[in-house]
């Protein structure tokens, strides 16, 4: 039987991660842009957690209406 690979995770742009046990519970939680990132130090992943992901866009859309 195949030993199952590490994972741990990190957001782009903040701390969360770190208590996500699988890529299928980030998925379920709302991460996005998931990817294998086996130099990183103290993580194997990075993605968008849900809270960055909606203040991007929030900002994107509030943008758009001042243009």
């Amino acid at each position: 039987m195949a030993k199952a690979e590490p994972f741990s995770l990190s957001c782009l742009d903040c701390d969360a991660g770190m208590e996500i046990d699988s890529r299928e519970e980030a998925i379920l939680l709302g991460w996005t842009g998931i990817n294998a990132y086996p130099e990183g130090v103290g993580y194997t992943h990075l993605g968008s957690c849900p809270e960055c992901v909606m203040e991007e866009e929030a900002d994107w859309k509030a943008r758009q209406a001042d243009a």
